[in-house]
């Protein structure tokens, strides 16, 4: 094989250039492994909490409804649009809440629900009937 078949000459703020050297990692010590917190048998993170849209797609309303809802724990709901502009924001005290999309345009949204420092996110499609 060919060992300079990846060899690279770089010049940092003018230092000249210089050949980069193949890493290493002979020397990494193993600190153990990492378990995700809230991981399934499938090793997927999972959140604390979950969100259904009811119903979806939808014309006009959909409820936002959280599952395993803690009331002393904040909830902030963002809605965009598929451009990744904003176009719902506000923060959830119960278990669930309805979002009134009647004058937005059909196409395809992604609801956003923060708690925790965890978020979950949902696809919500609008249509126009």
């Amino acid at each position: 094989s060919n060992a300079n078949l990846f060899a690279m000459r770089v010049d940092i703020e003018g230092a000249g250039s210089q050949q980069l050297q193949k890493p290493s990692f002979v020397d990494l010590p193993i600190v153990g492994e990492v378990e995700a917190p809230n991981a399934n048998e499938n090793n997927d993170l999972t959140a604390s909490f979950d969100l259904s849209l009811v119903p979806n797609p939808t014309s006009n309303l959909t409820k936002i409804i959280i599952s395993n809802f803690q009331e002393n724990q904040l909830y902030e709901i963002l809605v965009f649009s598929s451009d990744g502009r904003t176009i719902y924001q506000g923060k959830l005290n119960q278990a669930s809440t309805e979002v009134d999309l009647t004058n937005f345009s059909s196409g395809l949204y992604t609801v956003v629900v923060f708690a925790n420092n965890e978020a979950v996110f949902k696809k919500l499609l609008k249509t126009n009937d």
